[in-house]
């Protein structure tokens, strides 16, 4: 089967991206023929005139493709923001004129948990899942969303988690310092500036923990220069890390942060900080509330409210120093082995592929 697949650059050092990392597990899949075609921008690409031109060929582009390899089913991996549902809803169309099965694989986004207010842009989304042949979505919470709000056939939509390899060995963190960590795009919607006043409020109480920076994305610069004012040498800017490097950022690592205020679908960023033992603090935003159990498999946060995460950041710690983090910790461990295992994965994506293509 020939499927068409569109993601961001899968390369790291242009793209902190949760969907390409998605990509780049799906396509180790031998039991598939798959075109990659690449969409969005990098990171430090900027929206331009040679940006808007890529753009306006990428129509053109797509189609030249979907003829010359004789493409069986689209997979578009899509969040759920304003340019990506134009620019995707376009491909989709062209796909079904060429009568090509499209696979619509949803990532996220504001407008999965929030109707949108416009009444067109409302009856737009409607048009634009019911014009798929299947949606895959990240959990079966946002399966229920998508049922609830936009009115959609329920055999129709297949709850598909994202998934990670699962290490051999856990955490082995020395509680010299609690290293607590922030893995992904440099973007306010995901909470790093609460994570900054957070840790303003716990500066004043202790100085037994040290953050770690890693990733890329616009607010680059002022994150930087804020958290370096604020923790000094307690903090470390490591960039975008990968493989091995992730690896040993994982294992070293106790706390992960991931505040966020909208946009998330379920973050491989979390899974694999999870995968290790890590600690993770989220807000109940997109699917991570399905995977995280408030003080069971890790913490839920109120979004906005850095009060309580710099709270919950002081009651892990005191876990830490008080030798109480190691049930929790297998418990995290445990929750990923049991249901985001990359073992299954492609078994079921080939599953949703075979019911389209029939």
């Amino acid at each position: 089967m020939n499927i068409l697949i569109t993601a961001p650059s899968l390369d790291t050092k242009n793209n902190v991206s949760g969907i390409s990392s998605v990509v780049k597990s799906i396509l180790i899949a031998e039991d598939q023929n798959y075109i990659y075609f690449l969409v969005g921008k990098a990171d430090q690409q900027k929206r331009n005139i040679f940006w808007l031109l890529r753009q306006f060929f990428l129509p053109l582009k797509l189609i030249y493709s979907l003829l010359v390899n004789k493409i069986d089913i689209v997979h578009l991996n899509a969040p759920l923001d304003t340019l990506a549902i134009v620019r995707d809803f376009i491909f989709l169309k062209i796909a079904k004129l060429l009568g090509v099965k499209v696979l619509l694989h949803l990532h996220g986004g504001k407008y999965l948990k929030t109707i949108p207010e416009s009444k067109w842009l409302y009856l737009y989304l409607k048009h634009y899942f019911n014009s798929a042949d299947h949606i895959v979505v990240l959990s079966q919470l946002e399966k229920n969303l998508l049922l609830r709000n936009y009115d959609l056939k329920i055999d129709d939509i297949t709850p598909l988690e994202n998934c990670v390899s699962i290490p051999d060995i856990k955490h082995k963190s020395s509680y010299e310092k609690i290293r607590i960590i922030f893995l992904g795009r440099f973007v306010a919607r995901k909470g790093l500036f609460n994570i900054l006043e957070a840790f303003s409020k716990l500066i004043i109480k202790r100085s037994d923990f040290e953050f770690y920076l890693y990733g890329a994305g616009p607010e680059e610069e002022i994150l930087i220069t804020q958290f370096s004012h604020l923790l000094s040498d307690t903090f470390q800017f490591k960039g975008i890390v990968s493989g091995n490097v992730k690896s040993e950022a994982l294992l070293q690592a106790d706390i992960f942060l991931l505040p966020s205020h909208y946009g998330e679908g379920l973050p491989i960023a979390l899974l694999e900080a999870m995968s290790y033992g890590v600690v993770p603090v989220v807000t109940d935003d997109g699917s991570m509330a399905t995977v995280v159990m408030d003080k069971v498999s890790g913490y839920i946060v109120e979004k906005d409210n850095s009060v309580m995460l710099a709270a919950i950041i002081e009651e892990i710690i005191e876990k830490f120093r008080n030798n109480e983090v190691e049930n929790l910790q297998n418990k995290i461990i445990e929750t990923i082995k049991d249901k985001y295992d990359c073992k299954n994965y492609s078994t079921k994506l080939a599953a949703v592929y075979k019911a389209i293509a029939l």
